[in-house]
Formats: C-alpha cells, sequence, structure tokens
C-alpha cells in the first residue's frame, strides 16, 4: 500500500467510524463524561476490526515492529 493510499484508508475508517458515533450522541445518557465516551470510542473502534484474519507470525511481527518503532 502506498502512504497515499494508507493515509486515505485512515481516513475513511476513522471518519466512518466517528459519523456513526456523533449520529448516536443524542441516544447517549447526560451523566457520561470523558470516562464513559472513551469506552464508548474504544468499543466502536474494535468493532471495526476484523478479528482472525491476521496470522500469529504477521501479529509477531506487527506488535514487534510497533513497539520497536514506537508507534
Amino acid at each position: 500500500m502506498t502512504l497515499k493510499e494508507k493515509k486515505r484508508f485512515i481516513r475513511q475508517l476513522v471518519n466512518n467510524v466517528k459519523k456513526d458515533m456523533l449520529s448516536k450522541a443524542n441516544k447517549m445518557p447526560s451523566e457520561w463524561n470523558g470516562i464513559e465516551l472513551r469506552e464508548y470510542i474504544k468499543d466502536c473502534f474494535s468493532e471495526v476490526v476484523i478479528s482472525g484474519t491476521i496470522s500469529r507470525s504477521r501479529k509477531r511481527d506487527y506488535k514487534n515492529f510497533v513497539i520497536v518503532n514506537n508507534l
């Protein structure tokens, strides 16, 4: 994937999740503050992860790269 394609993918994914969350904001309780909202954001982003699509070795290489390169 080129840098341009990576940026487009990230933008589209984040914008889609953001759009969905904002459309549901009126259903959220007024008592929710940053703690609940952070949990909700985490949950929404975890829903767009396709589990089981990455092999063990690829996941290991990914985790190593993230740690080594401080991503």
